[in-house]
């Protein structure tokens, strides 16, 4: 850029006029003081400085184009066509100079504010034809198919979508081509088309035409401009008009990308949302399956400790659901929508749990080649799960305890100490109190964990809870194992009521995983259990005549309840399949003959036939055989 040029790049636009010779100091003052004389109507400086007859409208345009040079040139210099239409730049066409760059500041707002396409089209179809000196423009997109070219500009002007096969009339063979097409005759040109003439309501005579070609360089569209003024379309117009198209494409990709985004954007907040309100449903404390009575009262506390920042500590055995009541009592507080970390004390060696639990700057100790956040700091605002914090180190137990009395952590490597907000929630399938005892587990910290203490029953202690737990997880893994099963056996039942679970409910989960897997019909079975299980199939009767009672009664009434009802069917069902088998084989399998012997239905012999089982031919060839 020239000395010159740097000058008045420091100036105002009356200062370049001055030192373009245009006007004097005394004139430019004169003009600025009648400027602000007036009162009534504020007109421009330019304004009066034409009126007065101190410079030309041609000399005003000149400055005002040297002007955006000075302020545009240097970001535009990387392209070759605006540099080019810059230096034909000359100043009788200064006018259409400064509508072409007014057009793309307008363009530049539009993506910075408003990113609509509707927007964008109306604005080119206002602007490009003045900037082209033509009578009138147009935009054809690709439809989603690419088989179609559709008009954007008659779409927004008159309301009306007009589409035609992408490979007609002028438009169809710059799309396939790729390359501008300056048509000084339309209807002499091979590529013309009337319908589709017919379709815009134009009438071409002149036409000029470029693809829309996107960043990535895929042809997605046409611009076109249509009928020079008095005249055929120009060298000039063809650099402009594929600079315009440069800039609608940007201007297209841009909108579209933020509009993807912003249909990301709302679709990842809705999952979200629908995420949280699932996990709240699933961890929500009436979702908690049992009517027994001690699991009842744990959960009418809980639901109490929910509504306050206190520390709860839960114990109970191996698989009896500490987890699922420290996530029930997080997403039914005041903290649910923030994060809920879960650490088990036991699964980390001691000398990683500080870290994990606390962080790490860079170089704290050998191997730590990057900071990294802590759990505590990964639940703020939210709450912090210690499972099984009884297997906790007494050095780290320290940390744990200074946290709840203060509310600050500190990363290792780090003298900078934070304040977070975080709830603790404590699990442990160990005594506490037998611990403190050992001096394996410190008495403060104890009393600062356990201000709510519940205890989870194992499943031993609440097997009225049995039924409800496996029809849970007939619900819960069924559909995934496409396996629609309605129950269980008698004897099944029999035998997951005697059961002891030293598992817990954990346990009785992957029995009934394995059993849908296993079963081949609509009931589980005796033999689709565990072999564990099936080795205490003991009846009834032998158990009672033995008098031993303690494999069948349980402690709980209700579960005693359940075994009599079980046995009442199974005692029942053996019945009714044995009147049935002994029926088939008199009539040697031959079910309408065998209904008409018993006096019942046919269809109601052939239900129970299928309920049992039982295959007729098995019959009609014992029948032989007996013969």
């Amino acid at each position: 850029m020239s000395e010159d040029k740097k000058d008045l790049k420091r100036l105002p636009i009356g200062r370049i006029m001055i030192k373009k010779g245009f006007l004097t100091n005394e004139q430019l003052e004169a003009a600025l003081r009648k400027q602000n004389s007036q009162t009534k109507e504020r007109k421009k400086l330019g304004e009066i400085l034409i009126r007065d007859g101190v410079i030309k409208e041609e000399d005003l345009l000149d400055s005002l184009a040297g002007q955006i040079d000075m302020t545009f040139l240097p970001m535009m210099k990387y392209n070759q066509s605006v540099s080019s239409l810059i230096s034909k730049k000359k100043s009788h066409n200064s006018r259409r100079y400064i509508n072409t760059m007014a057009f793309f500041i307008e363009v530049g707002i539009l993506i910075s504010h408003n990113r609509d396409t509707n927007t964008l089209v109306k604005l080119i179809a206002k602007k490009a034809p003045d900037i082209m000196e033509a009578e009138g423009s147009d935009i054809f997109l690709l439809d989603q198919d690419e088989k179609e070219l559709c008009s954007l500009v008659a779409r927004e002007m008159n309301g009306h979508m007009i589409h035609f096969d992408k490979n007609l009339g002028i438009v169809g063979h710059v799309l396939k081509t790729g390359q501008l097409l300056n048509v000084k005759e339309a209807y002499q040109s091979p590529f013309f088309n009337p319908q589709i003439a017919e379709k815009t309501g134009y009438s071409p005579k002149t036409v000029l035409c470029t693809p829309l070609i996107n960043p990535r360089g895929k042809t997605f569209g046409v611009f076109q401009v249509l009928n020079k003024n008095h005249a055929h379309f120009t060298k000039e117009d063809e650099i402009l008009i594929q600079i315009m198209a440069s800039q609608i494409s940007v201007t297209f990709e841009n909108i579209n990308t933020w509009n993807e985004l912003k249909l990301v954007k709302e679709s990842l907040i809705k999952e979200n949302i629908n995420l949280r309100r699932e996990r709240k449903k699933e961890y929500g404390l009436f979702g908690i399956i049992g009517t027994d009575n001690q699991l009842i009262s744990i959960l009418k506390t809980a639901r109490q400790a929910a509504r306050f920042n206190i520390p709860v500590t839960i114990e109970g055995e191996s698989g009896t659901g500490k987890e699922l009541i420290a996530k029930s009592i997080h997403y039914n507080s005041s903290r649910a929508e923030a994060p809920f970390t879960c650490v088990n004390c036991s699964a980390i060696p001691e000398n990683l749990l500080e870290s994990e639990l606390f962080g790490y700057e860079k170089g704290a100790f050998t191997g730590a080649q990057s900071s990294k956040i802590g759990l505590f700091e990964e639940a703020d605002k939210g709450t912090l799960f210690l499972d099984e914090i009884g297997d906790m180190d007494p050095r780290l137990q320290v940390k744990i305890l200074r946290f709840l009395e203060t509310g600050e952590i500190q990363k290792l490597g780090n003298n900078k100490i934070k304040k977070l907000d975080v709830r603790i929630i404590t699990a442990t399938n160990r005594n506490l109190t037998n611990l403190i005892k050992e001096g394996s587990f410190r008495e403060d910290l104890y009393y600062r964990i356990n201000v709510i203490n519940l205890r989870l029953p194992p499943l031993r202690e609440r097997k009225v809870d049995i039924p409800l737990l496996v029809r849970h997880f007939f619900q819960k893994f069924g559909p995934s194992l496409n396996k629609k099963v309605e129950g269980l056996t008698p004897e099944a039942q029999k035998l997951l009521l005697i059961y002891h679970y030293p598992g817990n409910i954990r346990e009785l989960e992957n029995i009934i995983k394995r059993a849908l897997v296993i079963a081949g019909g609509s009931f589980i079975e005796a033999q689709d259990l565990p072999d564990h299980l099936q080795s205490k199939r003991i009846s009834l009767s032998e158990s009672i005549e033995e008098g031993d009672s303690s494999s069948i009664v349980s402690k709980d009434y209700a579960a005693y309840k359940e075994i009599k009802a079980g046995a009442k069917r199974e005692l029942e069902e053996n019945l009714d399949k044995r009147f049935i088998i002994d029926l088939l084989k008199k009539n040697n399998g031959n079910v309408s003959r065998a209904a008409k012997q018993a006096n019942m239905n046919r269809s109601l012999l052939h239900q129970m036939i299928l309920k049992y089982k039982l295959d007729t031919h098995q019959y009609r060839l014992i029948s032989v055989k007996n013969c």
